[in-house]
């Protein structure tokens, strides 16, 4: 079935190349020019939003047991928000 033209298949290809892109942009943007960019920390988790359910899926981890982990590692941060 054709709609205005293109097909199913192409317009579902297309949509997940511009999804593929739009995430690129984003992990660069994050990575690179965002203000939190130049803090430490892992770059997983400032890539994406995905970092935190990571540790938590299983049943044995935890991302709050993590946590200190981190701290230990990239020092503890002090942040004032207004």
């Amino acid at each position: 079935m054709a709609i205005l033209g293109f097909s199913l298949l192409s317009l579902l290809f297309k949509a997940a190349v511009a999804a593929l892109l739009f995430e690129a942009v984003r992990i660069v943007y994050r990575l690179t020019f965002h203000l939190l960019a130049k803090f430490p920390g892992p770059k997983l988790a400032a890539a994406t939003s995905w970092y935190a359910c990571w540790f938590n899926l299983p049943v044995d981890k935890s991302y709050v047991k993590k946590l200190p982990e981190l701290h230990d590692k990239y020092g503890q941060l002090f942040l004032s928000v207004t």
